[in-house]
């Protein structure tokens, strides 16, 4: 999506049967107004009313910062969550081997020779 924001807003509207995927104005409008800065710029938009003492849900924009937010347990929960959807492998092929990775599973969510006793 970082490298190729047009081509993953494409696919992901072609995914969803959406008009989008063929109008190049509006595709032009869902990639500037998804970006990161507006997102950032916007919070209001990308997430409900938060805490005052609580961190901005649209945070650094960067690729796979998610590791030093997200705990071993919570990577492997998502990622077995994400697997049961065959649709975000489509969307995001890797997205659940990489999180099975990071807690380290294999691929059937089993403990790969790294985690075990």
């Amino acid at each position: 999506m970082v490298e190729a924001p047009a081509a993953a807003t494409r696919a992901i509207a072609d995914f969803m049967g959406s008009e989008v995927a063929r109008d190049t104005r509006r595709l032009d409008a869902v990639v500037r107004d998804s970006g990161f800065d507006e997102m950032r710029r916007h919070q209001d938009r990308w997430s409900s009313a938060r805490p005052a003492d609580m961190p901005a849900f649209v945070r650094k924009g960067v690729v796979g910062d998610w590791r030093g937010q997200l705990s071993v347990e919570q990577a492997r929960r998502l990622a077995e969550k994400c697997a049961r959807h065959a649709a975000i492998e489509e969307l995001w092929p890797g997205l659940v081997a990489n999180a099975l990775e990071y807690a380290g599973r294999d691929a059937r969510g089993r403990a790969t020779q790294e985690q075990l006793p």
